[in-house]
């Protein structure tokens, strides 16, 4: 069968919007998920984010006890999640994954919401280990300013392929 000039031009417009089509709807798709995973992250660590603050907050010593440090370091060991202490001005006083930057880490977006909000997320890449990270901010006490804060970091790669099996 011979195809017009017209039908032909026709067929390739109709093909190029579908393809068109198919890939916007992936990437529709692929945020959707990333969003739902960024939220299921989240959900997964307030809560140990708030045990851990309460727990602090208790202890005689709070953040400076050394034994708030030693277990850290041993749920660090059992929960897959890395744990730092951050006095209010930004210094690291404790990273149970020895990764203490020479930065202040006041700044980082999770401190920042945390400040404001007493709990702050962020979805980025850490300086320290320079792989994509979850990080979930406590602020340990709303009316003491001087107390400082959790935070909880855990790796992004489990989210990082779910999304790049559901592109491919």
């Amino acid at each position: 069968m011979l195809l017009t000039k017209d039908l032909r031009r026709f067929l390739i417009a109709y093909l190029i919007v579908q393809l068109f089509a198919t890939i916007l709807l992936v990437w529709i798709v692929s945020q959707v998920t990333q969003n739902y995973l960024l939220d299921d992250a989240e959900k997964k660590m307030a809560p140990i984010g708030m045990t851990i603050a309460s727990r602090i907050k208790q202890s005689a010593a709070g953040i400076e006890d050394p034994q708030n440090r030693s277990w850290l370091a041993s749920l660090d060991d059992s929960t897959g999640y890395h744990y730092s202490l951050i006095s209010n001005n930004g210094k690291v006083l404790f990273a149970s994954a020895g990764e203490e930057s020479a930065e202040k880490d006041g700044d980082r977006p999770e401190i920042r919401t945390a400040r404001s909000n007493g709990k702050g997320f962020a979805y980025r890449v850490s300086s320290a280990s320079n792989e994509p990270m979850f990080f979930l901010a406590q602020r340990l006490d709303p009316v003491e300013e001087s107390a400082g804060f959790i935070r909880i970091a855990s790796s992004a790669e489990p989210m990082l392929d779910s999304i790049k099996r559901l592109k491919w």
